[in-house]
């Protein structure tokens, strides 16, 4: 099979348009690695992306403990995009479980095409969203796995209670919309769309926006205040995963990948919050594949969820250490999470 027939059968690369998967198989290389290889190290600095195209992988970190496993990675997954987006060292060390066989995309030649074509620059984001989204849920499940070894993937039913209702007005008239938009340095025709199509909401401070297991419907971006997200978990009650504060975005998981909350979304216990959703339909529309003034708003969500992905691991790793080692369920593999072949 051909570079570019691979790259085709992958949902992650389902979007690309013919002369887009050729600019790709000229910017990738093919190799193979044995099993028990060190593709790259922890906090490694290097910022090449890598399909991994058959066997398996385990990415992870080295403790007085032994290893701690992140992830486990098969055929079809991504990694590297992450130290992409951030430029930051990798998060932790990759080895092969199997013979591997893998394609490398070159760094500067993924830039160099970017800079020329912005509809490829949009492609390949759209991209790392998807993959992105299908890392961070599994950390999600990673966490509720750490405290609970005995759940697996689809053995734990979460039935949501209801989350509350907005309060009422937060006092965000169209200019103040406007002015959250502009912060972000977004296009003038999408910080009028999204002004004009997003739905103001204020909720009391502790206040539940929405629970884990929720159908996800809307994205939230936060004008005033601070929202936590959080998670409910056996044996440690409720963990704060993060802060987020005015210009963030949240909620955007379940819109790219259809699957429930995996998180709860509260409003901060003191400050409370004034949120705009944008529903599904909105986030579509501006997202469009075929539309190029949406290439800002994705890069700004993919740093989001990089920089999630990256605190969560390090939580995870910090709670082994903690534990000394203690027991922990096999890390999740985000194949289990994804769309293999395009349909």
């Amino acid at each position: 099979m051909t570079t570019a027939e691979t790259l085709k059968r992958l949902d992650l690369f389902a979007h690309f348009s013919e002369q887009q998967i050729g600019q790709l198989c000229g910017s990738a290389k093919q190799i193979s690695h044995p099993a028990g290889a060190r593709l790259v190290a922890r906090d490694e600095v290097s910022r090449e992306i890598y399909l991994l195209t058959e066997g398996s992988l385990r990415v992870c970190a080295m403790t007085p403990f032994g290893d701690f496993e992140f992830t486990r990675l098969g055929r079809g997954d991504l990694f590297g995009e992450v130290n992409f987006i951030d430029e930051h060292g990798r998060m932790g060390e990759v080895q092969a479980l199997t013979d591997v066989e893998l394609l490398v995309f070159s760094q500067s030649d993924l830039a160099a095409l970017a800079d020329l074509d912005p509809s490829f620059e949009r492609a390949l984001y759209w991209c790392f969203w998807k993959s992105l989204s299908a890392k961070l849920r599994a950390a999600n499940m990673y966490l509720t796995r750490f405290f609970s070894p005995g759940v697996t993937a689809g053995s734990r039913t979460c039935t949501p209670s209801a989350a509350e209702a907005p309060t009422g007005n937060g006092g965000l008239d169209m200019a103040a919309r406007r002015d959250l938009f502009r912060e972000q340095r977004l296009p003038s025709m999408e910080i009028n769309f999204l002004s004009s199509l997003s739905s103001e909401e204020a909720y009391e401070p502790g206040a539940t926006i929405f629970r884990e297991g929720d159908a996800g419907d809307k994205m939230y971006v936060i004008a005033k205040g601070q929202v936590m997200i959080s998670k409910s978990v056996d044996g440690a009650g409720e963990e704060a995963l993060s802060f987020l504060g005015r210009g963030d975005y949240f909620g955007e998981m379940s819109l790219i990948d259809k699957q429930p909350r995996s998180a709860d979304a509260k409003a901060h216990p003191e400050e409370g919050a004034v949120v705009l959703g944008l529903r599904h339909e909105v986030v579509e529309q501006i997202l469009d594949i075929d539309r190029l003034s949406s290439l800002r708003l994705l890069k700004i969500l993919c740093r989001l969820v990089s920089e999630r992905l990256r605190k969560l691991n390090e939580k995870l790793l910090g709670w082994h250490l903690v534990s000394g080692g203690g027991v922990e369920p096999p890390a999740p593999r985000v194949s289990d999470l994804s769309q293999r072949e395009a349909v």
